[in-house]
């Protein structure tokens, strides 16, 4: 029987490491989002718009700073939270800005565990340790059929249009108009 203080200790290197690899797929959605939209134009922000965009950079910060030190990280990025909240006198209960505030929680808990002492060793049996290595291969093998398959699927060229909406007005752009066949 596996005794509280191996299970939380347990529980606590899972979250961690959950909440750092989660944590820099949400920074580098943000980031993607960034480089995509180009660098937004502080000037003609609202001072609100701005006050916005600090809660989000303060939140991305957090998560950046959580995995190096796991508990300042993780109060900087639940602060960044709070203080979108009291900027916009509501919650943002929305996924992306929910999200790195539910991760720097995870962050918190797992500091905390971690300051404690930790659990006294016992042996592990090697039947156990070996169980989920034959799930590698077939990950790296779904893994890698789903990079070939993004490969090959071909994005159409033709506009976003809505059934019945007029046609827009411009260059054609369909090789026929430039007299290719």
């Amino acid at each position: 029987m596996i005794s509280i203080a191996i299970a939380t200790w347990r529980a606590a290197v899972i979250g961690r490491w959950t909440a750092r690899i989660v944590g820099t797929l949400v920074v580098l959605f943000f980031f993607a989002f960034a480089i995509g939209e180009g660098p937004p134009s502080v000037s003609r922000m609202t001072a609100q718009e701005r006050l916005f965009g600090l809660g989000v950079v303060t939140m991305l910060v957090g998560l950046v700073v959580a995995w190096f030190r796991e508990g300042w990280g993780g109060a900087v990025s639940v602060a960044g939270w709070r203080f979108l909240a009291l900027t916009a006198r509501r919650g943002p209960w929305n996924i992306p800005f929910l999200l790195p505030a539910a991760i720097g929680l995870v962050h918190l808990f797992c500091w905390l565990r971690f300051r404690g002492p930790a659990p006294p060793v016992t042996p592990m049996d090697p039947a156990v340790r070996a169980r989920p290595r034959p799930l590698f291969p077939i990950l790296g093998v779904a893994l890698a059929g789903l990079v070939w398959h993004a490969t090959l699927t071909t994005v159409s060229r033709r506009a976003l249009s809505l059934p019945g909406a007029p046609k827009p007005v411009g260059l054609d752009l369909r090789p026929s108009a430039h007299g290719v066949k």
